[in-house]
């Protein structure tokens, strides 16, 4: 009896240890492996690598690299079932690459980012780190929002950002009073710029006035704007040639659309560049510099001019013979001559054939 409920027992637990590895194993959670693509890649070289002489140990920092990367898959899709809206990452999630595992979020909006910067990138020569001045009005509506400025911008661009604000911003927050405190202690964590009419000793301005002058008319040092202010990002479109503009709606950080200037701008620079027209001269002269003498002379010498050939006779019709008009000429009187007619003489026909008639009668 106690064999029978040893071996039960033991049988049972052999079961549940089964169960147990076969939950653990990898390839139970193949449907999260897509999004781990590259630390499954590493795992298996660190594998292949140590193949033959493989132990405990060899490639323990590949394996916890991917166990982790799943742990994270699984979590943001259950998150992503218990709400559709934007994800808040716990504080061991925070420091990730965020761009090897980009967030869920809508394709036409994470496309739409990724056109205009690619556009900036090309045209204008916006590299990353993007640098990002917010004003008090983007600060205040992170805050009501509760939105993480820096992560959220981050997670949206796909690359590392430097945020900044000026002295005028937070001195308009400071006047604007308590309603803003929260948007103040925001805006007091960036590193604050230093502005022109700051440097040049003039009276301090409002914040639009203040980052218009930052900006100025090329946006020299490649600035992203932050703002919820429709009159300030209309007049940096209008003024500004290339000056990308970031703002809220409903929770969600949005990269504006480029103006016209910015694109004509563009257009202009890329057919300025395909234009050979104004650098013929340019051409020409470093030929004549960097060429010797003797080539252009050896060049005149061997060269011969080649006359034009006629055309393929084959190919061309044959003359044709104009009809004499003379007979047709009108006569000096003014009557037209008679055109002269030629009868065939059948005379000597008709005459054949009577007298074969009549040889025949007598025969």
């Amino acid at each position: 009896m106690q064999d029978r409920i040893f071996s039960c027992c033991s049988s049972f637990c052999f079961n549940i240890a089964a169960w147990w590895m076969q939950k653990r194993r990898i390839l139970s959670f193949a449907e999260h492996l897509s999004a781990c693509s590259y630390q499954c890649a590493a795992y298996g070289r660190c594998v292949s690598k140590h193949a033959e002489d493989i132990r405990k140990g060899v490639c323990e920092k590949e394996f916890l690299e991917l166990i982790a990367c799943i742990r994270k898959v699984i979590t943001l899709r259950n998150l992503s079932k218990v709400s559709k809206s934007v994800v808040f990452f716990s504080s061991e999630f925070r420091n990730q690459n965020y761009q090897d595992h980009p967030v869920k979020m809508k394709i036409r909006r994470y496309k739409k980012a990724q056109r205009v910067l690619s556009f900036l990138k090309h045209n204008f020569s916006f590299v990353a780190p993007y640098r990002i001045v917010v004003d008090g009005t983007f600060c205040q509506a992170a805050l009501e929002n509760k939105v993480n400025i820096r992560e959220q911008i981050q997670k949206y661009l796909q690359e590392d950002v430097l945020i900044y604000t000026t002295a005028c911003v937070l001195q308009e927050l400071e006047l604007l009073g308590g309603h803003f405190h929260g948007a103040l202690l925001i805006a007091k964590q960036y590193k604050c710029l230093k502005c022109k009419h700051m440097v040049q000793k003039e009276k301090p301005c409002s914040a639009s006035m203040c980052l218009q002058k930052l900006v100025g008319k090329e946006n020299s040092k490649k600035y992203f704007i932050a703002t919820q202010d429709k009159d300030l990002r209309a007049d940096l479109n209008e003024k500004v040639t290339a000056c990308p503009l970031l703002f809220l709606q409903q929770k969600v950080i949005h990269l504006d659309r480029l103006s016209q200037v910015c694109k004509e701008k563009a257009d202009r620079e890329i057919e300025s560049k395909l234009n050979f027209e104004s650098s013929k001269d340019t051409v020409a002269m470093l030929k004549c510099k960097l060429l010797p003498k003797s080539y252009s002379e050896k060049k005149d010498e061997n060269f011969i001019r080649r006359k034009p050939k006629a055309p393929n006779p084959l190919s061309c019709l044959k003359k044709k013979k104009k009809k004499n008009m003379m007979n047709n000429m009108p006569r000096s009187d003014g009557r037209r001559t008679r055109r002269r007619r030629r009868r065939a003489n059948k005379r000597g026909n008709n005459m054949n054939a009577v007298v074969q008639d009549a040889s025949s009668c007598l025969q």
